[in-house]
Order: structure tokens, then sequence, then C-alpha cells
């Protein structure tokens, strides 16, 4: 019986004990593991509306262990992430290729089209032979990259009659289904900014980014997908005329203006939703610039505080839409943006505000501001 009961024990500690190495090892390797992280497409993160067909992808890799070399890569490409989550890649598989690089590898599958997305996950062997996971997947899309990609036309409001200011553009579409992606590729000459269904489309401010106008003016993409509701969309395009002014290299137009193009994507396969026409409407919005706007001769703005609690309201009667125009811009180059947007990084609250007289205040920020 005490033979048993010791040969008992023993096999409890032998199983016990390879539990451990097992677990050891197998943590050991984990640790081991080189990590992909920071993919990116053009040098710019999950970007939309890329300025090239046969992009460069870039990624990092970490591990725990000092010294850790990349000594091959696989990468995988396709038009629908949950292929890419099941490992399909019908636009790209590298298979394993022998190589230490990871900055600006060119796209080598299938053809991609203007207006087509895609996405992609990567996974590294180390020197060792360890091979990482996944990367988390990561994506980008392609712009639309010539003038006969659009249909739409440039539109502006009421700028015959010499309104220069901030107008709102607008129109109603209706789409059947809300599971494809949906992209608005937006070209205007001055700022905007771009509403769905009462929701501003990003985080960005300010945009496009600065161009020349009489060389470019430059294409922002949107990835507007989680935005729209099956059945009938608003939208409004709210514009500015930022350093589209008269009198400025290349300004055709005394105020604003844009041209906005919704796609819906779907296996890389473009269909055109909705876009700027003569049928749009437009109306004055709450904001009015104030000053000369040229170069060391900045201005303001200035806000209509009644106008502004209903600025997105579309069925406003005391503000009622009314109709654009088409314009006539020369003919220049039109390319995505390839930067990243601009942003508020930072919201800064007065420390005090005095009324110093009747309807005018002193707002004291506590610090000096520039720009």
């Amino acid at each position: 019986m005490k033979n048993n009961l010791t040969h008992f024990y023993m096999n409890r500690f032998a199983i016990l004990y390879s539990l451990i190495v097992l677990f050891f090892i197998v943590g050991c390797n984990s640790k081991n593991r080189p990590e992909v992280f920071d993919l990116r497409c053009e040098s710019l993160q999950n970007p939309l509306g890329i300025d090239k067909t046969t992009p460069r992808l870039s990624w990092k890799i970490s591990s725990e262990k000092n010294g850790t070399e990349q000594k091959a890569f696989q990468i995988l490409v396709a038009a629908e992430r949950s292929d890419l989550t099941e490992n399909k890649a019908d636009l790209w598989n590298s298979g394993k290729v022998e190589s230490s690089a990871s900055i600006f590898l060119p796209y080598q599958g299938q053809k991609l089209n203007s207006g087509t997305a895609a996405w992609w996950k990567i996974r590294v062997w180390d020197e060792a032979g360890n091979i990482s996971n996944w990367s988390e997947p990561a994506r980008f899309s392609i712009g639309l990259l010539s003038e006969n990609d659009w249909q739409a036309s440039y539109i502006a409001f009421n700028t015959e009659n010499g309104y220069r200011e901030c107008p709102q553009l607008y129109q109603t579409f209706e789409v059947d289904e809300t599971n494809s992606n949906y992209f608005l590729h937006v070209n205007s000459l001055g700022y905007h900014e771009v509403f769905i269904n009462g929701k501003k489309v990003d985080d960005g401010v300010l945009s496009p980014a600065v161009s020349q106008f009489d060389k470019r003016s430059l294409i922002n993409t949107y990835d507007v997908s989680d935005l729209l509701q099956k059945g009938k969309n608003e939208l409004i395009l709210w514009l500015g005329s930022g350093w589209y002014t008269e009198g400025l290299p290349g300004v055709a137009n005394n105020g604003p203006v844009v041209r906005a193009q919704l796609e819906k994507v779907e296996n890389n396969q473009r269909e055109i939703i909705l876009a700027t026409d003569e049928n749009w409407k437009g109306r004055k919005s709450s904001y009015t610039r104030h000053g000369n706007w040229r170069p060391n001769q900045f201005g303001g703005e200035i806000v209509d505080g009644v106008l502004a609690k209903n600025d997105l309201q579309t069925d406003y009667p005391e503000n009622p839409w009314q109709p654009v125009s088409l314009v006539n811009i020369p003919v220049h180059g039109a390319s995505p943006q390839m930067t990243e947007q601009n942003a508020i990084t930072e919201t800064i609250s007065p420390v005090s505000i005095e009324e110093i007289a009747p309807d005018t205040f002193l707002v004291d920020m506590g610090k000096n501001l520039t720009g």
C-alpha cells in the first residue's frame, strides 16, 4: 500500500513538474516573440485617399529580448477586413520574404484603382526563427487621381452678388444599405467642414492644407460609413474662404468653392452616390470674416449668435436654402492631401471676462497667444 501511494505521488509530482516546465518554456517563447506595431502607409496611419496606386508600407517591431532583428516578413492585403481576419488575401499575399527591410516596402499585389480601399496586416520572423503574431489590421484607400474620376462640379453660393463669407451647401441623398464602405471626396478651394445627419465627419480643422491655387488644390477623403442611415440622409458642406481670397495667385472666384463626391466601395468597385451640381442648395451661416485676409494683414471672424444656435438645423425658416451656382475653375492640378489633418490640440479657458463697456468685453486668456 505504501509503495502504491509513493508511486502515485511521484506520478503527480512528475506531471506537475512537466506542466511548470512547459509553462516556463511557452512563457519564455512568448516573451521572445517579436511584436509588430505602428503600421503605416506612405508614412501615415490608416490614410484615406492617398495619391498613388502602389503605396509603400512600413512598420516597427519590438521585443523583450535585446538585439532582436527582423529576418523575414509576410504581408496580407485584402479588399475587405472580414477576409483579412480569416487570413484571406485577395489583393496580395507576399509569402515569406527573407528581408530585414521594414520601411517603404512597395505594394506588389493586384492592381488598385482610384477610390478603392484595402486592409493589410503583417507578421515577422526574428533571427532565432521566432514568429510574431499577426499585427492588428491597418488600412488605406486610394484617392481620386484623375479628372476622369470626377462627376462632381465646382459650386459656390451667391458669389455673383459679392458674398464671399462662410456659406453652407446642402443636399439630401438616400442609401439602401449601410454595410458597405462609403467614402466622401472633398476638393475645396478655401476651407471646409463636413456634417452628415448633424454630425461632423472628423476632428480635423482648417481643411485642406495650404496649397498654391494657381498650381494645385488638395482633396480630402472621409470614411462616412458609420454616419449613414438607411433611407434619407442630409449632408452639409460648410465653407470658409481661408487663403482662397481675391487677389492671391490662382484665385478665380470671389468666395470659396467646392466639389464633392460620395462613393460606395465594395469588393474594390466604386459606385457614385452623390456629387455636387446645380441641384444643391446654399445659405449664409453665422460666420463672416473680418479684415483683409492678406499676408501680414490677417483678419478674424464675426459670429452671429442668433444664427449660430441653428447653424445645423436644415429646416430653419429664418435662414432658408437658396440656389447655388456652378463655377468655372481654371485647369490646375487637384491631388489627394498627403499630410495629416490640422487638429485642435489644446483648449484654453479664460481666467477672467470683464465687461468694459456695453456689449464690449475684455477676455483675459492668462497667457499670450499668437497665430
